[in-house]
């Protein structure tokens, strides 16, 4: 988690930063405290590490970055409740008019698979790329052959440029593969084929 945005839920604009002019030197503002935008990434289910930048490290201990992360870091991991998040969520909303996460896609709802493939040797391949998930996390993906579902693929976050992969006997037809999250909603991909 970007706990800061680079930079940008302070003084930085929203791009990458390049220069040492970008490097953001205060601890916060007294509107946006940096100590719930820590919590908040820590208190995140599944997040168990945040590796924040420091750009200012002072004999003050009140102006220092990284004295002051490592104290909004020591918390309850189940020490912010939904309410406050929510809060806080709306708080940075509202910075630079909510436009302060430009290093993230943008938002495009749940999508089929990416970069299918089908491959034929002496069996049927199908190979495809993580689908970006909408509002709820991503459950599986189910190939079909025609109009019958013949498997489902769990899904895993894809942290390689290996692909999921589907192998089965060498079949005749044309063959779909359709994400499916956790609240049950679908996108299904366009027919492939043998070539």
């Amino acid at each position: 988690m970007k706990v800061f945005a680079d930079g940008a839920m302070y003084s930085k604009e929203s791009r990458w930063s390049g220069t040492a002019e970008d490097v953001v030197r205060t601890v916060g503002t007294k509107e946006l405290p940096s100590k719930p935008l820590v919590e908040y990434a820590l208190t995140t289910p599944g997040i168990h590490t945040a590796i924040i930048g420091i750009g200012q490290i002072s004999e003050d201990p009140l102006k220092c970055q990284l004295v002051q992360n490592y104290y909004a870091a020591q918390i309850d991991p189940e020490g912010m409740s939904k309410e406050k998040r929510l809060e806080l969520e709306a708080k940075t909303g509202r910075v630079k008019d909510g436009q302060t996460n430009w290093f993230q896609l943008p938002r495009t709802g749940l999508t089929p698979p990416h970069n299918l493939k089908i491959n034929k040797k002496d069996k049927l391949e199908i190979t495809w790329d993580t689908a970006y998930a909408a509002d709820a996390p991503l459950s599986h993906y189910e190939i079909f052959q025609g109009d019958k579902k013949v498997a489902a693929v769990k899904h895993h976050p894809q942290i390689t440029k290996q692909p999921f992969t589907f192998n089965d006997r060498l079949g005749e037809g044309d063959y779909r593969v359709v994400t499916v999250d956790k609240a049950g909603n679908r996108a299904e991909s366009g027919s492939i084929s043998f070539s």
